[in-house]
């Protein structure tokens, strides 16, 4: 597939690709093969995410979820383990995260995150 240009947007042919059925022609090749489930439900939510009213896209809190749950469906090459203890995290007690890094340059390991499965929901204020 070419890149999206002149003007063309690119939910909109994200949204035209996937009701004709042809949501793989939008995906790029070189992220390298991954379950058709997976890439499906991230196009879903994708989509979700990008929909022009502010009130039926879904919270911070649906959105991780379901991205730990796509990933969670990845075979175990694709997933690394990582350990972090309590003194290098910032985490109280030690927690085991499932981060998806095989063949992609942009994801970095250097921001531990809350496991939701813990309970403990961050506090995030505005500026």
């Amino acid at each position: 597939m070419r890149p999206i240009s002149h003007g063309r947007n690119i939910v909109c042919e994200a949204n035209a690709a996937c009701q004709s059925g042809l949501m793989f022609s939008v995906i790029d090749r070189n992220m390298g093969p991954y379950p058709s489930e997976c890439i499906k439900r991230f196009m879903a939510l994708a989509l979700k995410c990008s929909q022009d009213k502010t009130d039926v896209r879904p919270i911070m809190l649906e959105l991780v979820r379901e991205l730990e749950n796509i990933v969670s469906k990845l075979p175990e090459s694709d997933t690394v383990q990582l350990e972090l203890d309590a003194s290098s995290s910032g985490i109280s007690g030690s927690t085991t995260l499932s981060v998806y890094a095989k063949r992609n340059p942009y994801v970095s390991m250097d921001f531990p995150r809350s496991d939701l499965v813990s309970g403990v929901m961050p506090t995030i204020r505005p500026r």
